[in-house]
């Protein structure tokens, strides 16, 4: 993949029970009801600890080819994402520490070793 990448992501952090969301919350807090006004827009680095992965061996898509291994990591800032395992990285287990980075748009994850962290 070519393009811009990211390493971090808008959020935003609830003023009344420090809850962290991304994309930043519209809306309200979800988990203590606070109205929007009372939130903090952040910028959230994309790195954590994986929560689950599954690989995918068909889809209906050209991109990514198959097969891909999509990872779910729970960010050290709080909130949960998916994203795809980099073609280059190993296998990676529920445990392990992965950094990841925004890539024309998808979240590509590579394990921490890789990266140096």
């Amino acid at each position: 993949m070519s393009g811009t990448r990211e390493s971090v992501v808008s959020a935003s952090r609830c003023g009344s029970c420090g809850r962290v969301c991304t994309p930043p919350e519209p809306f309200g807090c979800e988990q203590c009801g606070a109205l929007p006004g009372s939130f903090e827009a952040i910028e959230v680095e994309l790195a954590g600890v994986v929560h689950s992965t599954a690989t995918v061996h068909r889809h209906h898509r050209p991109e990514p080819p198959t097969p891909f291994t999509v990872v779910e990591v729970v960010l050290d800032a709080g909130p949960a994402l998916k994203g795809v395992l980099a073609v280059e990285s190993p296998n990676v287990e529920i445990g392990d520490r992965v950094q990841g980075s925004l890539q024309d748009g998808l979240l590509v994850l590579e394990t921490a070793a890789e990266t140096g962290s």
